[in-house]
């Protein structure tokens, strides 16, 4: 931060402001603004990214499935109503699917990518939740959640993940959260 000061010395009244906006935003720090030569930071959250993978015994796809347990509907709709009703409190949203290593690396390619429909599908029913800001990823057993070969690992790899970008209220997001994950949420 000493360096972008020194920097900022060199640059006009108006580059200083322009980057002093650019550090705020890249370093996720609260905006500041020169007024007189005196330093105004905004009470503005910072924003921070949640990661939170389903239960797998809530969410749990079977082998060779892409379905969802009709329980966990209702906890997915409540989601996404409170994505669409907080929209400004978000940037998007990335629904990644996951499978276990048994079958052809193509097939649990698309097998993770169904899953992350299925979710995807769930959570689309919010009339008001803008669909371009949800993002499909699908990583078949390219990240396992457990490396082991065991009927568990099988299962838990079986998953489905939600990232939530630049989430503004976070312990709104997480108190909501908490029905669907067995751990709670993972900011970064």
């Amino acid at each position: 931060i000493q360096a972008w000061g020194e920097a900022l010395t060199e640059l006009s009244s108006l580059g200083r402001d322009a980057v002093t906006l650019i550090a705020g935003i890249r370093l996720s720090l609260p905006l500041s603004e020169r007024q007189n030569d005196v330093v105004v930071v905004s009470q503005a959250a910072p924003r921070r990214d949640i990661r939170i993978v389903l239960d797998s015994r809530k969410v749990f796809f079977k082998t060779n499935s892409a379905r969802l347990k009709p329980e966990v509907l209702q906890t997915l709709h409540q989601v996404s109503r409170h994505l669409a009703e907080n929209q400004e409190n978000w940037s998007f949203i990335e629904i990644a699917g996951h499978a276990d290593l048994r079958g052809p690396k193509d097939y649990n390619d698309r097998l993770s990518r169904r899953r992350a429909e299925a979710v995807e599908r769930a959570m689309a029913t919010a009339d008001s939740l803008d669909k371009s800001r949800i993002q499909l990823a699908s990583y078949g057993y390219s990240r396992p959640a457990d490396p082991r070969t065991t009927r568990n690992a099988f299962a838990r790899n079986r998953r489905v993940e939600l990232t939530f970008r630049d989430v503004a209220h976070p312990e709104q997001l997480e108190a909501l959260l908490a029905a669907l994950s067995p751990e709670p949420p993972i900011a970064r």
